[in-house]
């Protein structure tokens, strides 16, 4: 996946031409390629290839048992995308890729101090944007990196921390958009 990665972000690289501020493009949207929830701007750099970076908020939960407590960190993401076609695009970049929550238990099954530590990793994906470049919906199916996150969450268990989660860590992620 790296490999691919860096192919697309070489070809976007090496394929800038002239840029203005007239071909900046801005979108926003939930997933990794948003910094999770949030948005990104992109700059084409050639007909068919853009580079983009995103920023937004990550959101992490855990649920207490009278509630549900939330936690934010920062979000970012960085990479390219290669169309296709004007539908059709190839993403690949780098950025927060997930989080972990950790907080401390009390005797009554509480949960207090609550945070969020967002973990970075490669991603790349394929996607589909309806209506033209500049404006429109779009959906990408990504491939995440979530080695780091499978690390953290065993370097926690062997220290003896209880892991609570509500699904696998997942690989294979959406990213919907609207671009404008």
């Amino acid at each position: 996946m790296i490999k691919i990665a860096s192919k697309i972000l070489l070809a976007s690289i090496l394929s800038t031409t002239t840029l203005y501020a007239q071909d900046v493009k801005f979108e926003m949207g939930l997933g990794v390629p948003y910094g999770i929830l949030g948005g990104n701007a992109s700059i084409e750099t050639s007909e068919s290839t853009e580079l983009f970076a995103g920023m937004g908020l990550a959101l992490g939960a855990v649920d207490t048992g009278m509630k549900t407590e939330v936690a934010t960190g920062l979000g970012y993401s960085a990479g390219g995308r290669f169309y296709i076609n004007e539908s059709i695009r190839l993403t690949a970049g780098y950025g927060i890729v997930g989080g972990i929550v950790t907080g401390k238990r009390s005797g009554f099954g509480t949960i207090s101090d609550v945070e969020l530590e967002t973990l970075p990793g490669a991603f790349a994906g394929i996607g589909y944007k309806s209506g033209s470049k500049s404006q429109g919906f779009s959906i990408d199916i990504m491939y995440l990196d979530s080695s780091k996150l499978e690390e953290k969450a065993k370097e926690l268990g062997a220290k003896g921390y209880r892991l609570e989660t509500n699904e696998d860590i997942s690989n294979i992620k959406l990213a919907l958009g609207y671009r404008f």
